[in-house]
């Protein structure tokens, strides 16, 4: 009795080491991690896989880190937000693959790519930005982020894999990237809304987003 009295309103609490330069801590929820190295396959082999993974609320990474790497955070199911630092170049695969809690999520001006399936099934996403700097987006990246309603991807983007914004409601891109990201057969230069176009002209219509629902407008400078 009286060890359960001491135990009582004491800070929940476990911490760690990962790989050679990484350290990290969990309180309460909160997990923090400090280092100067890739974060390759963090929660997935570190944090405890059954006492600990499901309990993590929020993750705060700090300068130092330079990726997020395969399955950091995979299956982090109560995992709400993240802050990622300026100097995480990647963000690789599975990093947040079902973190099905995580309402929005702030991707640095550093980061250059985003890895298969990255946020695949986080289907609490309101919001994302994708910054300037990012090149490359993999295959099912956003896939099944049903609640992102409204993504706009730069035209830096050259790369976008399979499926990467399938069920994502509204997409806007300008660039030239080929491929079939939003479940159309392809797409080569030019998304409007649900909307798949050949080009800039809209001339030539080739598929409309595979998650909308409803009556659509198809506009008149639609000729095939």
């Amino acid at each position: 009795m009286l060890a359960l009295m001491v135990g009582i309103g004491k800070a929940s609490a476990e911490s760690g080491t990962c790989g050679d330069n990484l350290t990290w801590d969990l309180t309460d929820g909160i997990l923090t991690i400090s280092g100067t190295e890739e974060m390759e396959n963090f929660s997935y082999n570190t944090v405890p896989w059954y006492s600990s993974r499901s309990a993590i609320t929020t993750v705060n990474i700090e300068n130092g880190v330079t990726s997020i790497g395969y399955c950091a955070f995979y299956g982090c199911s109560s995992l709400t937000s993240i802050a990622i630092p300026n100097g995480v170049t990647s963000i690789g695969y599975c990093a947040f693959y079902g973190c099905s809690s995580l309402t929005s999520i702030a991707i640095p001006n550093s980061v250059t790519s985003i890895g298969d399936y990255a946020l695949y099934y986080c289907i609490s996403l309101t919001s994302v930005t994708i910054p300037n700097s990012v090149t490359s987006i993999g295959m099912s990246a956003f896939n099944s982020c049903w609640h992102l309603t409204s993504v706009t991807i730069p035209n830096s983007v050259t790369s976008i894999g399979y499926y990467a914004f399938y069920n994502v409601c509204n997409i806007v891109y300008y660039g030239s990237a080929t491929g079939s990201p939003w479940g159309a057969r392809s797409v080569n230069g030019f998304v409007d809304g649900y909307l798949v176009y050949s080009d800039e002209t809209k001339t030539n219509l080739l598929a409309c987003s595979s998650a909308f629902v409803g009556e659509l407008t198809i506009p008149n400078s639609v000729t095939s």
